[in-house]
């Protein structure tokens, strides 16, 4: 925890009891989950709504942008709180309007069609970006790989399994 996060620590005896982990980081995934439901809302929303079929894509491609924003602007702030949430945003942002959006593009680019529910006639059990998400896990896990066994990470997830796992490739560089 930095000296910025240790600084403003409450002070009060409840709050105190929550300010630890595990209940900082359960607080933090409730929030994910529910952020994540409302990426998933507003991509309907920007599908069927507004700003309609025929500009979905520019829609997406602006959110993108907005994330792009976000994310330097968080890059450059000095507050660590206010940097993790415009990272937060950022990265919300980033994923719904190009990662999520290319995947409904490559679907209706490569005429994938939705998968349809066996029981109930003419309902879809699966949209067709979700097919092609799938097709995406060997880039996932080349992805993880190389953050699992990167040396240079100060990411707390990855440093648990190099620690546990006894991956550890070195002492990462200085300067």
């Amino acid at each position: 925890m930095s000296n910025e996060a240790l600084a403003t620590k409450p002070q009060s005896r409840l709050a105190s009891l929550f300010y630890r982990p595990p209940f900082v980081g359960l607080v933090a995934f409730v929030i994910v989950f529910v952020v994540q439901a409302l990426g998933h809302t507003v991509m309907i929303v920007m599908e069927d709504v507004w700003p309609g079929e025929q500009y979905v894509y520019q829609s997406a491609f602006a959110m993108g942008l907005l994330g792009a924003a976000l994310l330097f602007v968080g890059m450059k702030n000095g507050n660590e709180v206010a940097a993790t949430w415009y990272g937060f945003w950022a990265g919300t942002f980033l994923w719904t309007g190009w990662i999520e959006f290319s995947f409904v593009w490559s679907a209706n680019y490569l005429g994938v069609p939705d998968l349809m529910d066996p029981v109930v006639a003419g309902a879809i059990a699966t949209k067709a970006e979700y097919l092609v998400m799938m097709s995406s896990i060997g880039i996932m896990g080349a992805t993880l790989a190389y953050f699992l066994l990167n040396k240079e990470t100060k990411c707390n997830f990855f440093i648990f399994f190099q620690r546990h796992l006894k991956l550890r490739t070195g002492k990462p560089t200085h300067g």
